[in-house]
């Protein structure tokens, strides 16, 4: 497909923590956008925030209901599909796999038939979770790689199956599930799939309470107030505003169609041991640093071995850049303690 460089994008979820930065990146970028939301309060939050008339919503209460993005796609020149459910809390695997495949599978069905033939490209948010497979060995995953054991995981255990692995399979199903759709429909656009690690950065939806994170930023806030005690590896991260540029790149170039891309700092792989020798290096002062985050052992961090990911293509291919692990550190920790003062 031709790049998009203007026009028309609908992003899904567009509440959600990747979301309201990418959609601000849109319109940075000059785009009009569309966001679904499963709420009018939550889009009039959106409408607020943004304060640009270049951004509307439209409800669409359950992505899984037949027709749900019927409306939504008409007149749109690109799609970024970021809706999909992210939390390890599901006790049965359907509770997670039928949301993150039917939507994804909705959202396609009402782009081919409703596009108008104005729709030129769909990205689409998976996950490193829909590529990574437990291993033993020091491996370097890239765009290559596909995780089928999670899938075995559920298929074998049904119920019995981790969360972590409904998670995953949810993933790595989702994603096959629009690859085989377009191949077999012949759609007249393309698509790309964005799979980031473990999201960090500054949240910017709406949240009331921090009950409401969500899981990504949760985990980091759990680690300020001492709910997360073990130092070790934490897994792979990138920051927020890494993965929305990676989604807009994968939008507007035009060899980024037919194609997957990891979106993964140049750091890759964190322990939290990390994130606390970065807060108390460069904040020695501060209350929050003194008083709520351990020190362990300092610079150990880097002793622990992790999965590698590649961000080789996203850099030649989109000529993306990353933001360094300490910026993204330091950003999430004072956004997340406005936040707290903000909520009282």
């Amino acid at each position: 497909m031709p790049a998009i460089n203007t026009g028309k994008v609908l992003v899904t979820g567009a509440s959600g923590f990747l979301a309201v930065t990418l959609v601000e990146s849109l319109l940075d970028a000059g785009f009009e956008v569309r966001g679904t939301v499963r709420s009018s309060r939550k889009g009039e939050y959106l409408l607020h925030y943004f304060n640009n008339r270049r951004f509307n919503f439209i409800v669409v209460p359950d992505s899984v209901v037949d027709g749900a993005f019927d409306d939504a796609v008409q007149g749109m020149d690109g799609v970024i599909h970021t809706a999909s459910p992210f939390h390890f809390n599901a006790s049965h695997p359907d509770d997670l796999i039928l949301p993150a495949v039917n939507g994804t599978l909705n959202l396609l069905k009402a782009a081919h038939e409703y596009g108008n033939n104005t729709l030129k490209r769909v990205v689409i948010t998976s996950s490193i979770a829909a590529i990574f497979e437990p291993t033993t060995e020091e491996v370097v995953f890239t765009e290559e790689s596909w995780n089928e054991f999670s899938i075995r995981q559920v298929n074998e255990k049904q119920d019995k199956a981790t969360p972590a692995d409904i998670y995953r399979a949810s993933k790595s199903l989702a994603e096959k599930a629009a690859w085989e759709y377009v191949a077999l429909a012949k759609t007249s656009f393309d698509i790309a799939t964005v799979n980031p690690a473990v999201i960090f950065g500054p949240p910017k939806q709406q949240i009331s309470s921090t009950d409401q994170l969500n899981t990504s930023t949760a985990m980091f806030y759990n680690f300020l107030i001492g709910k997360q005690q073990s130092l070790g590896a934490a897994g792979n991260f990138v920051d927020v505003r890494d993965v929305a540029k990676t989604h807009l790149l994968a939008l507007m170039k035009e060899v980024a169609g037919g194609q997957r891309f990891l979106s993964n700092s140049d750091k890759g792989g964190f322990t939290w041991q990390d994130v606390a020798d970065v807060l108390h290096e460069k904040l020695p002062n501060d209350d929050i640093v003194k008083n709520r985050v351990l020190r362990g052992s300092p610079g150990t961090g880097v002793n622990v071995k992790q999965m590698g990911f590649s961000n080789k293509k996203a850099q030649e291919l989109l000529g993306q850049s990353f933001t360094p692990f300490e910026v993204s550190v330091l950003d999430t920790f004072h956004s997340l303690c406005n936040l707290e003062k903000s909520l009282g």
